[in-house]
């Protein structure tokens, strides 16, 4: 954890140096809103990585890496509830069905594999 903090650490600071005011046409101007936003960014990150390794500390990273698969799919379904104007299109949901449908397969077979069964 505190190598992924470092990590993040020095290339939050690069990527600031690059967007910071006078070096080009647009650049960042920081509100308080925007420092806000970036503070709270931030600790969603560290959060994340954070519960990411302490579940891998108790679990075995093959079958809880299939987890990270749900991203694409509680991102879409939070922008359309927070995001004014944001939409789920057909192809949106499409997708994330077969994402979630991905997700529940590897699941199935892994356990199907664990009883010593045979697929196929």
């Amino acid at each position: 954890m505190i190598m992924t903090a470092w990590q993040m650490l020095t290339g939050s600071i690069l990527l600031m140096a690059v967007g910071l005011p006078g070096l080009r046409p647009q650049s960042m101007i920081f509100t308080e809103k925007a420092v806000l936003l970036l503070i709270y960014s931030g600790f969603i990150s560290a959060t994340a990585f954070s519960l990411w390794y302490a579940i891998l500390k108790y679990n075995k990273a093959g079958e809880i890496s299939v987890y990270k698969f749900m991203t694409p799919v509680s991102g879409a379904f939070l922008a359309v509830l927070f995001i004014p104007g944001e939409r789920l299109t057909q192809n949106m949901f499409i997708a994330l069905i077969l994402v979630a449908l991905g997700v529940i397969i590897v699941n199935q077979r892994s356990k199907v594999s664990e009883k010593g069964d045979t697929l196929g």
